[in-house]
């Protein structure tokens, strides 16, 4: 890859302009500019509220479109463009020579452009493993996809994502399919064999998090058979803070299309506010005519839909019965379930026919796997897994989670993807959350030693030992020591950036020298570190917290002001723009209903760009040491020699917030590792 930066500053104004890159050559080998050669306009971003002291306000570069023909430039203003050169695996070594011609109305000049072709190839996948966020959602909504093209988008921006060498979080689409028998319910419920009504089991609903609406529901629809009048009745109760429950009746047609119907329905007395067991039998609104298929959700609340509300509601002897007093629910409201009759079943075939290629055809070396009934939480909030209806703790949870965590081990082994998997299940855990977070990797790994767990971890635990399998340290809290220990122990560490760290430190935002997000994966490598996460890659929508702000901010609005913040819910005003945003929607305004729909790449950062490069540098360390250890006899001074660019020199990084801010030396440095392995491969 080659970088040329042009930067043009008109005396007058100027309309017309084009920028034209010939094809390279070097003798009778060529690079066709067409599919290797790309020209962005380099755009700023108007930073008004700079990070801390290290930093100032004003217009800061970032976004790069790709240039567009026919551009009007004023008089007295630089125009920065960046001109990325590809390099194919089938060009030849040597020095490639080019025109770049940049002409107007009235004005023309052109200029070489030479790029040195080496006679080794980076690797196809690169060293540093990674796991960069993509957000499908905010590009559908940002750049107004309709679902049906949703396919068509996700394979554009793998595409995307592959050409600068990151592996996004959601880097595997291949599916794996679930043909377990004898379960009945779905969701935040659980079968309850404390505290029943009658029988084995009840059922409990729980909501342990106030910012989600939590329901247990009915796996599979239930048909109606024509009848449209119907009779409720169950035992119920909930917690205190609750004061009732509630259960909502989900009508479809006979194509399983949704209906419109009035199904929610709260149950609330004082008994069972009390806690203690209610009854309830009340008659249905009669169901539309054109209603096939039903299907049943349960709340933990009676306010049902209420995101700030949390408790436990338990149901049995649940029925829906038609005017005969047939229950049409066929006895799975009784919540009495044998697990003698049941049966844990994946199939991987679909799986194993395509996710090593999926993964192997864009160069990726990780994909981010989140198994089915696992716990989760972050700083805010801790959630026990709920497997098949089982709670976490239980010895039915454990008996049912071991054997699907088994198969999913063997499925990936049997595909060809055994140990690029991530299993990122928890989000920097507070020091008092470890406990559950150890307890639920022991988990894992008692069923299935070889997957690979990943936890984010963001406190400075140097004496903490390893959690899991990739120990991911947030960058200004990863300290050698504990590396060290990681390493020893035969883990894995990863390091991460988002809001934190801030200047001085290595940090990926705008209003900082360009070089942090190369000299991160120097740092990277300095430190034995072999893998980089960011949170999110495309944060381009924050909820107005007030109804003083019609319109979403959008990342060209510049840095996200404190009202739009999403971390305000943490405590953290954001002044931090940059974070989560690597590369930028087409769309400026998502309220526009008459916007366009763009199904197509997103714009590249400068970070981005230079993020790669650093992912080079990178690979480039690592050749080095492979070439240095397999060098043959003959070439051992030379080895010897090579071997001493492995040790970064401080004058380029010392640590964490000590290091270059002159881009020179890295490219003078990559250069000298570039002429050992062009005399070593």
């Amino acid at each position: 890859m080659r970088i040329v930066h042009t930067v043009l500053r008109p005396k007058v104004d100027i309309t017309g302009l084009d920028i034209s890159v010939s094809d390279l050559r070097c003798g009778s080998s060529a690079v066709e500019a067409g599919s290797h050669v790309w020209v962005r306009l380099v755009e700023y971003v108007d930073v008004t509220t700079p990070l801390n002291e290290y930093t100032f306000a004003g217009m800061w570069p970032d976004p790069l479109p790709l240039f567009e023909k026919g551009m009007k430039l004023e008089a007295g203003r630089n125009y920065a463009f960046w001109i990325t050169v590809e390099t194919p695996r089938t060009a030849e070594p040597g020095i490639y020579k080019a025109t770049v011609k940049v002409s107007a109305d009235g004005f023309c000049k052109k200029f070489r452009l030479s790029h040195k072709v080496w006679s080794f190839a980076l690797p196809d996948t690169p060293y540093m493993r990674s796991s960069m966020a993509v957000g499908l959602s905010d590009i559908s909504r940002f750049e107004n996809v309709p679902g049906g093209r949703m396919g068509e988008v996700y394979d554009i921006y793998m595409d995307f994502m592959s050409r600068y060498r990151l592996t996004p979080h959601n880097s595997l689409q291949s599916p794996i399919h679930d043909r377990s028998t004898g379960f009945s319910w779905d969701g935040t419920g659980c079968y309850d064999s404390v505290c029943s009504h009658s029988g084995r089991y009840s059922f409990r609903v729980e909501d342990e998090w106030d910012r989600g609406a939590f329901n247990a529901r009915t796996l599979r629809d239930v048909r109606l058979d024509g009848c449209r009048r119907f009779t409720f009745e169950c035992d119920y109760r909930s917690t205190s803070d609750c004061n009732g429950t509630a259960f909502e009746i989900v009508l479809s047609d006979a194509a399983h299309r949704h209906i419109g119907y009035d199904g929610f329905v709260c149950l609330r007395d004082s008994l069972a506010a009390g806690g203690q067991w209610s009854r309830a039998e009340l008659t249905l609104p009669e169901f539309p005519q054109e209603a096939a298929y039903l299907g049943l959700k349960l709340y933990p609340f009676e306010t049902g839909r209420d995101l700030q509300r949390t408790g436990y509601a338990w149901y049995d002897n649940l029925h829906i019965l038609d005017a005969d007093g047939h229950d049409i629910l066929e006895g799975i409201g009784d919540f009495e379930i044998d697990l003698d009759k049941v049966t844990i079943e994946y199939d991987f075939t679909d799986f194993i026919a395509t996710a090593a290629e999926q993964l192997e055809s864009h160069g990726f070396n990780a994909f981010n796997f989140r198994p089915e009934g696992i716990g989760t939480g972050n700083t805010g909030f801790m959630l026990r897994g709920i497997y098949k209806c089982f709670k976490q703790g239980t010895p039915e949870y454990e008996q049912l989670i071991g054997q699907y965590l088994t198969q999913l081990q063997d499925g990936f082994e049997a595909a060809g993807v055994l140990g690029k998997e991530v299993l990122y299940w928890f989000d920097e855990p507070r020091a008092e959350q470890y406990p559950f977070v150890l307890e639920t990797d022991a988990l894992i790994h008692r069923y299935a030693p070889k997957l690979h767990t990943l936890i984010a971890e963001h406190l400075y635990l140097e004496d903490q030992p390893a959690i899991c399998d990739v120990s991911c340290l947030k960058w200004n809290y990863a300290p050698q020591q504990k590396i060290d220990k990681v390493l020893a122990g035969g883990g894995e560490v990863w390091s991460y950036i988002c809001n934190e760290p801030k200047p001085p430190y290595i940090c990926q935002m705008i209003d900082c020298e360009a070089i942090n997000m190369r000299m991160w994966q120097w740092g990277n490598y300095a430190k034995k570190i072999t893998g980089s996460l960011l949170w999110l890659t495309d944060y381009w929508y924050s909820e107005p917290r007030s109804r003083h702000h019609a319109k979403p901010y959008t990342p060209h609005d510049g840095p996200v002001k404190p009202d739009f913040s999403q971390v305000l819910q943490y405590g953290v005003p954001r002044g931090d723009f940059g974070d989560g945003v690597l590369f930028y929607p087409h769309n400026t305004d998502p309220n526009d209903q008459f916007r366009p729909t763009y199904v197509c790449e997103p714009i590249p950062s400068l970070r981005m760009e230079i993020l790669r490069d650093g992912f080079d540098d990178y690979d480039y360390f690592m050749m080095l040491e492979e070439a240095v250890a397999d060098a043959p006899a003959g070439k051992a001074a030379l080895a010897a020699e090579a071997a001493e660019l492995l040790q970064i020199p401080s004058e380029i990084y010392r640590n964490e917030y000590t290091f270059t801010k002159d881009p020179l030396l890295l490219l003078e440095y990559r250069n000298r590792i570039g002429e050992y392995l062009d005399k070593l491969y």
